[in-house]
C-alpha cells in the first residue's frame, strides 16, 4: 500500500507492475522457495529475529564494521553516536535482505510518500528522471513506490546481489514490480536509453561495489543529466516501524544550480542519512566529503 502525502490511500498492487509476476514461471524452485516463505512472516516478528541475529553477525565482521563507522564519522557523526549501537546496521542489512525477498513472495508493505509532487512535474516534462538516493533504508521498495506512482518503468545498476546464483532471479522478480536492474558492466547506454524514452532512472549517490572506488558517484548522474535533459531529484527510502516506510522525494536540481550539483548531492545525502545513521548500509569507505 502507497500511502501519498495528502493521506489519500492507493493501493500499489492496482499498478500495471503488480501483475502475476513472471518470476513465478521463471525462477528456480528453491529461490522461489525462500521468497514466498519469508512472505509469511510478519515484519514484526522478523524484526526480532533480525534482532537476535545482528549483533553476531556485527562480531564475525569486524572490517565491515570499521568502514560503516569510519564513514559516519566523515559525515561528522561522534564517537559515541556511532559505536554506541554498532550491531544496528547489520540489523537493518538483515531486514533488507527480508524485505526485498518477502516483497517478491508477495508480501505488502506500507510506504508512506513525501514531496511526490516534485517527481510527477519532472515526469512531465519527459524527458527523463534521475532519482539521486543512497544506501539507506530500503532503496528497493523506494524504487518501487516511484513505478508505482509514476506508471514508468525504473532502471538501476548492480553487481552481485544478496548471492552470485540468486542474482538473476532476484532481479527477474523486480522487473514484474517494475524495477529493472541492470549488470554493472557498460550501463550507460542502457540509461541514457530510458532517460531518452522518458522512464526513471535510480542511481546511489554513495556509489557501489562495482565502481571499484572510494569516490562518491556523483558524476556519473551528473553526465547523464547533461546528456538527456533528465531531472535530478534527490530522495531516500527510511524505515519508520517494523513493515512501514517513507519515500521522501526533494525539489529537482534546478539547471541554474548544474555547477553545484555535486556538492547538492552530497548535501542532500548527509541530510538523508542523519535522519537515520543506522539505516545506512554502506560497510566499504566512501570519501563523502569535498
Amino acid at each position: 500500500m502507497i500511502i501519498p502525502s495528502d493521506w489519500g490511500q492507493v493501493n500499489a498492487h492496482r499498478s500495471r507492475w503488480n501483475r502475476s509476476p513472471e518470476w513465478v514461471h521463471n525462477a528456480p524452485m528453491r529461490f522461489r522457495s525462500i521468497a514466498r516463505a519469508l512472505a509469511v512472516i510478519p515484519p514484526r516478528p522478523a524484526c526480532l529475529i533480525a534482532g537476535l541475529v545482528s549483533p553476531w553477525l556485527g562480531l564475525a565482521a569486524p572490517r565491515r564494521r570499521r568502514s560503516w563507522i569510519a564513514n559516519l564519522r566523515d559525515l561528522g557523526f561522534e564517537r559515541g553516536q556511532s559505536l554506541g549501537h554498532w550491531p544496528r546496521p547489520f540489523y537493518h542489512l538483515l531486514l533488507l535482505l527480508y524485505e526485498a525477498l518477502a516483497r517478491i513472495g508477495g508480501r505488502r508493505f506500507v510506504i508512506r510518500l513525501e514531496g511526490e509532487k516534485h517527481l510527477l512535474d519532472a515526469i512531465g516534462r519527459d524527458r527523463g528522471v534521475i532519482v539521486a538516493s543512497c544506501h539507506l533504508g530500503n532503496w528497493l521498495l523506494g524504487a518501487e513506490a516511484a513505478a508505482s506512482l509514476t506508471g514508468r518503468a525504473v532502471h538501476s545498476v548492480a553487481g552481485v546481489q544478496i548471492l552470485r546464483g540468486w542474482t538473476a532471479d532476484l532481479r527477474l522478480g523486480y522487473r514484474a514490480l517494475g524495477v529493472r536492474i541492470h549488470g554493472a558492466r557498460r550501463p550507460a547506454a542502457t540509461l541514457l536509453r530510458a532517460l531518452r524514452r522518458g522512464e526513471i532512472v535510480a542511481l546511489q549517490i554513495d556509489g557501489d561495489r562495482h565502481e571499484g572506488s572510494g569516490n562518491l558517484a556523483t558524476r556519473g548522474i551528473r553526465t547523464l543529466a547533461a546528456r538527456t535533459g533528465a531531472a535530478i531529484i534527490p530522495a531516500a527510502c527510511v524505515r519508520e516501524s517494523p513493515g512501514r516506510f517513507a519515500v521522501r522525494f526533494q525539489a529537482a536540481i534546478s539547471e541554474s544550480q548544474t555547477a553545484a550539483t555535486d556538492r547538492l548531492l552530497r548535501e542532500s545525502m548527509r541530510d538523508a542519512v542523519s535522519g537515520a545513521p543506522h539505516q545506512w548500509i554502506l560497510f566499504r569507505r566512501v570519501e563523502a566529503g569535498g
